[in-house]
């Protein structure tokens, strides 16, 4: 597999779409990554220089999917609004993990800044 470093972390491609527009990276075994070089989806613009991503999208890798299990999914959302992450559609705050194959539930977060992602990896939610 192929490496990528997005804001100076060192991630591992784990896909890429077949035209060569975005691709995923996996960045912690909790958080991945996916980035467009165009932008033809229209994203929230947020450059990062280290990948030339015009913009990306972060699965962040839950346990739980209600709240008052071990208080994670709840110490997550107050990271998100502290960071100035938030989820686009009601049907995105939380569902099964199509790219965060190592956990049952996941995130899709739109709005962090790639200066934000190394916090993220670095937050010790509660249950992990």
């Amino acid at each position: 597999m192929s490496r990528l470093t997005f804001n100076g972390l060192k991630g591992t491609v784990v896909e890429q779409s077949p035209h060569g527009n975005f691709v995923v990276v996996k960045l912690s075994r909790r958080v991945v990554i996916c980035g467009t070089f165009s932008n033809q989806f229209c994203w929230e613009e947020s450059r990062d220089a280290d990948s030339g991503f015009e913009s990306f999208i972060t699965y962040v890798g839950l346990k739980a999917n209600v709240l008052g299990f071990g208080n994670e999914l709840r110490d997550f959302y107050a990271w998100l609004g502290n960071h100035g992450g938030y989820f686009n559609h009601r049907s995105e705050k939380l569902r099964k993990a199509q790219r965060v194959k190592s956990y049952k539930f996941e995130c899709k977060v739109r709005g962090l800044s790639p200066e934000t992602i190394p916090s993220l990896l670095g937050y010790n939610f509660t249950n992990i």
